[in-house]
């Protein structure tokens, strides 16, 4: 397995980076609850929930609803606070065990193929270039080079690269020290360089 092939899987598994902007009055939360507690909170707070994934027992939860009917003494973001902290200061807490969930939708652009292939080449000829120089590229190198080939903004192409020099690590522990395809060097200022080997 190349790295690039290794990298595409790499992004495939790998976490997503996610930016989370917080909005303290958002009424919907998403929680794995039993069957059995999902029957008794329904019981408490009729058509409160929806399962949205049968098999994890994940729901999508109205928490308005509940602090409306039962918790005003605290105001909405403080009821909040508490539920997601299992704060036993809640008495919720204690009758309905529930599991946060996080609810994450992705949507792909129609192209994302035909640009993730265009991502992989120009990482495929930096490398190339790098090795017929016989240099080592520093994560800023790396970055420019996807900056200038893909036509794309520094923070793109800086983003792109920390995941391809990340994916590095586990690939060379995977194909173990003697088989590694990159070598990472530290120069006296601090700069980390890397030096790619054939078969990339």
């Amino acid at each position: 397995m190349t790295i690039i092939k290794f990298f595409s899987l790499f992004v495939k598994l790998m976490p997503l980076p996610i930016l989370v902007r917080p909005i303290p009055l958002f009424s919907t939360g998403f929680f794995r609850i039993s069957p059995s507690v999902q029957q008794n909170l329904l019981n408490d707070y009729p058509a409160c929930l929806k399962v949205i994934n049968a098999k994890k027992n994940i729901c999508r939860v109205n928490l308005n609803d509940i602090w409306r009917k039962s918790y005003q003494d605290y105001s909405f973001p403080q009821f909040k606070y508490l539920l997601y902290t299992n704060n036993a200061d809640l008495d919720f807490n204690q009758r309905y065990s529930m599991e946060q969930a996080l609810c994450v939708t992705i949507d792909l652009l129609n192209n994302y193929k035909k640009h993730f292939e265009s991502v992989t080449n120009a990482l495929r000829k930096i490398i190339s270039f790098s090795q017929r120089q016989n240099n080592q590229l520093s994560t800023n190198d790396i970055t420019q080079s996807l900056k200038d080939g893909l036509k794309i903004s520094e923070y793109k192409a800086e983003s792109i690269c920390n995941v391809f020099l990340s994916s590095l690590e586990p690939y060379n522990a995977f194909n173990n020290k003697m088989n590694a395809v990159a070598s990472r060097y530290v120069s006296n200022s601090g700069e980390a360089r890397y030096s790619f080997k054939s078969g990339i």
